[in-house]
This record gives structure tokens, C-alpha cells and sequence, in this order.
């Protein structure tokens, strides 16, 4: 009798995974967020980001690319925060400890280091074969292959270990070089210590019931409440309390004469 012939069903090669997201992308979210807190629900960070749901495929591909970062991290069922590489990048002290903060978030990358460190140093690589490496030799799926590059010679670029020459062309360094474009556009460059970085602007929920603005030499504060719902007479007991603590810090700043601007909903 002759032997059963024995086959085998084909496998499937699971492709490796990479950030989607580019650092400098990464720090656009980063900063916005951080604008707001160190903490926050999975959803609030979902649209810092510019999605609308936090379950989203999109979303779940950028939180993963932000955890691969090191810049978020979980703390409970509804609770994500930033990590203290994220704060420094969100909040920066010095253009060296952020510049140290985004080198450590690609250095954090086992697969991107890797590469780097397969790559010639101070010559001219064509992306297309770089492109093609990645597939071959490190499980990155054709499919994936652009965003790929793009996220890849992004992220080395903005820490300084790498030069996008032209649209098809990548210099690496041995070592982090001074790298003159902004991350953000990247949005690395960093302001000056006596600025404050720009906020960016909230949707107004309910009905503005304060809105008041305290003049100081060469700035004002700005305190505005709006609410749904009507606040009870309790509240604005404490409310006062809050207009005398913010006089008292104009008295230190160095206060202007200037028109009273609280609304009447909040006399």
C-alpha cells in the first residue's frame, strides 16, 4: 500500500509592524495634547489628533505608533497619559533635552535602529532600494512599503542621523549632525525662553458666563468659563475668589489700567 502523501497548508508570513507615524507627527500630537495635561481619556487624545472616535482603525494605528515612541502610555481602562520623554518634548526646558528626548524615541525603536545600523554611513542611498530592503530583509510589507519610508527617513532626519536628499535620496550620519529644519514642520525648533508656546484653540462648549481680561505690562490674563448649564449662586462665590487671586498676581506683574470686561452673566 502505497504511503499517503502528506502536504501542508501554506503559512502565512505575518508582515512587521513599524510607527505609522513619523516623529515629527508624533510631536504635533504630543504638543497639542500636552497643551491640555500629562493625562486624558483615550477619546480626548483621539481628537488632539484629529479623529473622531478613539476605536477607529486610523486612531488605534497612531496610538500604537505613539507607544512605540515611548510618548504615551496606559493607566487605566479610560485613562492614557504622557510619558515623561513626551513632557519634555510637549514642555521643553532646553533645546538639548528635547533634542535628547526625540533621539531616545527613535533609539527606542529595535526595528529602526536596526536598519541604521545596516545602512552606509555619508553616501547617497536611493529610497527605492532602501524600500526594497525593508521588505526583503526586514518583513515590512509591499503594501507598506511607502509609509514606510516616509515614516523612516522622517524620523531619522528630525534626530539627526539622517539627510533626505532631494525626493529619492538619504544621507546617513554616524552620529546626530545639527539639523536646521523644524521638527514640525516638525516642530522641533524651539521657542525662546521668555515665549510661551501657542496654545491651540478649543471648541467652545455651553454658554460663555465669565469672561474676563487682566492687563499687565507686556501681556494680559485671560479667565473664561462658558457652561451648559445655569451655576448656581455658590459658584460664584468662589468665582470671586479666583478674581481676587488672579488681581493679586497682576498687582505683581504689573498691572494696566484697563476696561472691565467681565460679562454681565457673571456679576
Amino acid at each position: 500500500m502505497a504511503d499517503k502523501e502528506e502536504t501542508t497548508a501554506p503559512t502565512k508570513t505575518r508582515s512587521t509592524g513599524f510607527p505609522v507615524l513619523s516623529l515629527p507627527e508624533a510631536v504635533k500630537i504630543v504638543r497639542d495634547a500636552g497643551a491640555y495635561g500629562k493625562t486624558m481619556t483615550p477619546s480626548a487624545l483621539a481628537a488632539y489628533a484629529g479623529h473622531q472616535s478613539a476605536t477607529s482603525g486610523p486612531w488605534k494605528q497612531k496610538a500604537a505608533a505613539l507607544r512605540e515612541w515611548g510618548l504615551i502610555t496606559t493607566i487605566s481602562t479610560d485613562k492614557v497619559g504622557l510619558t515623561n520623554r513626551a513632557l519634555q518634548i510637549a514642555h521643553p526646558e532646553s533645546p538639548e533635552k528635547t533634542k535628547t528626548a526625540l533621539l531616545e524615541c527613535f533609539q527606542g525603536s529595535e526595528l529602526y535602529m536596526s536598519i541604521y545600523e545596516d545602512l552606509a554611513r555619508g553616501t547617497e542611498l536611493q529610497l527605492a532600494s532602501l524600500a526594497n530592503k525593508a521588505v526583503t530583509s526586514y518583513g515590512i510589507a509591499i503594501a507598506s512599503k511607502d509609509k514606510f519610508i516616509h515614516s523612516f527617513v522622517e524620523s531619522a532626519a528630525a534626530v539627526g542621523l539622517a539627510e533626505r536628499i532631494g525626493t529619492d535620496k538619504i544621507k546617513i550620519f554616524g552620529t546626530p549632525v545639527a539639523n536646521d529644519t523644524p521638527v514640525d514642520e516638525q516642530e522641533v525648533e524651539e521657542l525662546p525662553q521668555t515665549e510661551t508656546p501657542a496654545v491651540p484653540k478649543r471648541r467652545q462648549v455651553g454658554t460663555p458666563v465669565m469672561n474676563q481680561v487682566w492687563e499687565f505690562d507686556g501681556g494680559e490674563i485671560v479667565v473664561t468659563i462658558t457652561s451648559e448649564n445655569p451655576l448656581q449662586a455658590t459658584t460664584y462665590g468662589e468665582l470671586s475668589k479666583v478674581v481676587l487671586a488672579v488681581e493679586g498676581l497682576v498687582s505683581h506683574l504689573g498691572a494696566k489700567k484697563t476696561d472691565d470686561k467681565t460679562s454681565d452673566a457673571a456679576k
